[in-house]
């Protein structure tokens, strides 16, 4: 049997689970990834992690014995046990130090190479919203402990405190079902916001049902917006803040492939009808690992759901 010269030369990935209470499309990026790595002659290895840093580690330590080039970690980072969290710490040390390209593509509790947008989204979007002219917007949050729904929720109350308003954020986890609740627990103190907000595509919708459920027209009465630019959203004509998933799957592929290049200047393989990303490279805060921060170029998708569009 001929194999592949550069068989398992990359792996890539260990997202979380794929489902309705994923704060991101994760999936995206590690497809990218792997059209990356097939255009360089690489094979990848997706792995599902169910944000479950056990299964992490067993994921890495398996990579190890296929002397993988690198490892993408494409979800988000969720708090855990601290005896949990050493361990793979430790793990991610070990195969950083024999040679293993290591990159996460958002915060993590481990060194390694970030690329990340910012979590831009949430607060372009307020700040949208606030100048359709709307004052008093509701957040619905995502699942606590995970760290990008912390990032969006503190984009949301910084845009409402750079506008002098006050913020409002009503507990979720990433469900259409908590959106829904979230909802019925606005319209129960009996001051409706003018515009909701939901941490990702899936509570946005489950907004949008229970409002409509209640008679609320939408958006004459309240304006519904989501973060993900998902299919979901586009099925539904949801106004949507999408993040740039090809640019980081992209980056993070191209850097396990070369990963002495000083700067990425863009992607071996960018999206279709699509500029390569500009980057904005950190310094290194220590000798173990770099930041690299996708410009943030967060596009909202504007449709009826928020009402009529800004001047552009």
């Amino acid at each position: 049997m001929t194999l592949l010269s550069s068989l398992l030369s990359i792996a890539s990935a260990v997202p979380p689970r794929i489902c309705s209470r994923s704060p991101r499309n994760s999936e995206t990026e590690a497809r990218v990834c792997d059209d990356v790595a097939n255009e360089a002659g690489c094979l990848t290895i997706i792995c599902n992690a169910d944000r479950n840093s056990r299964r992490e580690i067993e994921h890495v330590k398996m990579l190890r014995t296929y002397n993988a080039a690198g490892v993408v970690f494409a979800g988000s980072g969720i708090r855990q046990n601290e005896e949990e969290t050493e361990h793979l710490i430790r793990t991610v040390d070990t195969v950083r130090s024999e040679g293993m390209a290591v990159v996460s593509l958002a915060t993590r509790d481990f060194p390694s190479d970030v690329v990340s947008y910012d979590n831009v989204e949430a607060r372009a979007l307020t700040q949208y919203l606030i100048q359709l002219g709307h004052r008093d917007i509701a957040f619905i949050d995502g699942t606590a402990d995970v760290y990008s729904a912390e990032q969006r929720r503190k984009g949301y109350e910084a845009a409402m405190h750079q506008a002098s308003l006050e913020h409002r954020v009503i507990p979720g986890n990433f469900s259409a079902d908590s959106g829904t609740n979230a909802v019925i627990s606005l319209l129960s103190q009996g001051q409706p916001p003018d515009a909701v907000i939901g941490a990702n595509d899936q509570t946005a919708v489950g907004a949008m049902t229970a409002l409509r459920h209640s008679g609320i027209q939408i958006p004459d009465d309240i304006s519904v917006a989501g973060i993900g630019g998902t299919r979901l959203a586009a099925l539904v004509d949801l106004t949507t803040a999408a993040a740039p998933l090809h640019e980081l799957g992209a980056t993070a592929a191209t850097h396990v492939i070369n990963p002495e290049a000083p700067t990425l200047d863009k992607p071996l393989l960018p999206p279709p009808n699509r500029r390569p990303p500009d980057f904005s490279p950190q310094k290194p805060q220590n000798n173990q690992s770099t930041h690299m921060i996708l410009a943030p170029r967060s596009r909202i998708r504007k449709l009826p759901h928020c009402g009529s569009p800004i001047q552009e």
